[in-house]
């Protein structure tokens, strides 16, 4: 995963509101955290909804102008 981010700078990118419209750049590896990794297990219980559940989450605490935590 860290090749992954490191490599690819769109991965990186973040975005902010402007008077102009939208300013777009890339952080820097070294600008903190790049990328958190969680594994859940869903082999016990309803599979469809607790990964719709997840990812609702996922999409919910996304914030394009901060980036990754």
């Amino acid at each position: 995963m860290d090749y992954l981010v490191k490599h690819h700078d769109a991965l990186r990118m973040v975005f902010r509101q402007t008077s102009a419209g939208y300013t777009a750049w890339t952080r820097a590896v070294e600008e903190g955290t790049l990328y958190t990794l969680e594994t859940v297990d869903y082999r016990n219980g309803p599979y469809a909804e607790a990964l719709e559940a997840k990812a609702t989450e996922i999409q919910s605490s996304m914030d394009l102008s901060a980036g990754p935590w």
